[in-house]
């Protein structure tokens, strides 16, 4: 698996982690829950994706080009995925049918 690759599923994991945490902390506050897991999913992701950016231009400061490359690269795509699990999330919580 290349380096990509890895960093692109490690990143995968820890956003599906923190997403089914936060859904189901918020499970408990009834039906009405939807638009707080949507401020604090996208909250969540948001912090997520400055920490890859950060640790992107780390890696390029300590000369580890592929790596840096590899965090800017997953940078779009843990966005393509992340925002529409949030609103997915809402629906879950809302029980929109």
């Amino acid at each position: 698996m290349t380096l990509t690759r890895k960093i692109l599923w490690v990143n995968v994991i820890i956003l599906f982690a923190y997403l089914t945490l936060l859904n189901m902390a918020l499970k408990a506050e009834g039906n009405k829950a939807g638009l707080g897991f949507l401020i604090l999913a996208a909250f969540s992701l948001g912090l997520h994706l400055v920490i890859n950016l950060i640790i992107a231009i780390i890696m390029f400061c300590r000369g580890k080009e592929d790596i840096g490359r590899a965090f800017l690269f997953t940078l779009p795509l843990i966005l393509v995925i992340g925002f529409p699990m949030c609103f997915a999330g809402v629906g879950l919580l809302d029980n929109i049918h």
